[in-house]
């Protein structure tokens, strides 16, 4: 069991300068659980145990991470990295960054909760999960975590690549990011690349909640992954049933959306989660900037109805995302995507 609370990881004792670890060659982290450990404790709730980790380097100029998880051996739960400022120094606004991702989850990392960190400012992902080709990697859950802002939910401090990238080439990685308890959504912005980036085919990953907007571009030109940047495109991608906002009206008692769900092979019921957004994104497409409110359990290829308190201005754009479960009630997957009305 590795517990590490209350440390300055690559800072001086003042937390405001850097004082990297450097390591003999590149692929290191400077804060490293290895194969075989269970139970971890990376930070903790409390404001003393928070870890600041920032500005380290391998003498290349290389580092896995911040933090490095690697995998499981003979079952038990990976642990929690909680509360902890992760690419920043201690004011948590700014940027002193670490040159691999933030966090570096390896191989079947199970039980890990990584929960209500600061991931901003580092030179690759803020938080990097590698799932192996065997679809082992499950159980991860990331919920209340600023990625590419500062602590003050304002100060723009973008990880250089995804704010989130899940790579498993088996597609089976289970990866919770958000949820539906009032403060599991994660806020994601102004990253380089996608706010979230998922395997081709992922499924049982759910993303419910998030803010997400303000960040760049596809990594790639092609679309081998799915990009969380609520393109209507998507649900084609995963075979899901399609969402069509037919109508969109606010006024002072709020917002009314109406629209209908087209049925899709193996999906029985859909959870509706829908967003409003001040801009679209640099490609054209809506965003998750301020969250609105869900819709629960509507059947496929039926019409639905929505309100909800929150007045929207003109011009604003609406978007929502879809999170599918078939006839068992069994999650499948929830779309980067569903429509956008302004």
């Amino acid at each position: 069991e590795l517990r590490v609370t209350g440390s300055f990881i690559g800072l001086d004792a003042t937390g405001l300068q850097a004082a990297p670890n450097n390591t003999d060659k590149g692929g290191n982290a400077a804060l490293s659980q290895s194969a075989g450990a269970t139970g971890s404790q990376i930070g903790g709730a409390a404001a003393a145990d928070r870890n600041v980790i920032a500005a380290n380097a391998g003498d290349d100029g290389s580092v896995d991470a911040g933090i490095h998880i690697a995998g499981l051996s003979g079952g038990g739960s990976a642990g929690t990295i909680e509360n902890n400022y992760i690419g920043t120094l201690t004011d948590g606004v700014t940027a002193a960054a670490n040159a691999g991702a933030g966090i570096y989850v390896d191989a079947s990392a199970d039980g890990l909760i990584v929960r209500d960190n600061v991931i901003s400012a580092n030179a690759f992902e803020g938080l990097l999960i590698n799932g192996p080709a065997s679809g082992a990697q499950s159980g991860t859950v990331v919920q209340g975590n600023r990625i590419g802002l500062g602590s003050d939910g304002s100060t723009p401090l973008g990880n250089q690549a995804q704010g989130i990238r899940v790579e498993d080439a088996a597609g089976e990685s289970r990866v919770d990011i958000g949820g539906t308890g009032m403060q599991d959504f994660n806020v994601i912005a102004h990253n380089g690349f996608e706010g979230i980036r998922l395997p081709a085919g992922a499924r049982r990953s759910p993303y419910r909640q998030n803010r997400i907007f303000s960040n760049g571009a596809l990594a790639t030109g092609d679309d081998t992954g799915l990009a969380v940047r609520l393109a209507q495109s998507s649900n084609t991608r995963n075979s899901g049933p399609l969402l069509n906002i037919s109508s969109a009206t606010s006024g002072q008692d709020g917002t009314q959306i109406r629209g209908s769900l087209s049925e899709a092979p193996g999906v029985s019921l859909v959870e509706l989660d829908f967003f409003v957004n001040s801009i679209c994104d640099s490609g054209g497409f809506g965003e998750a900037q301020q969250w609105l409110g869900s819709l629960p359990a509507q059947p496929v290829g039926t019409d639905f109805s929505f309100s909800a308190p929150t007045v929207v201005n003109v011009g604003d754009q609406i978007t929502a995302t879809l999170t599918s479960f078939d006839a068992g009630g069994c999650l499948l997957y929830t779309s980067d995507a569903a429509d956008e009305r302004s």
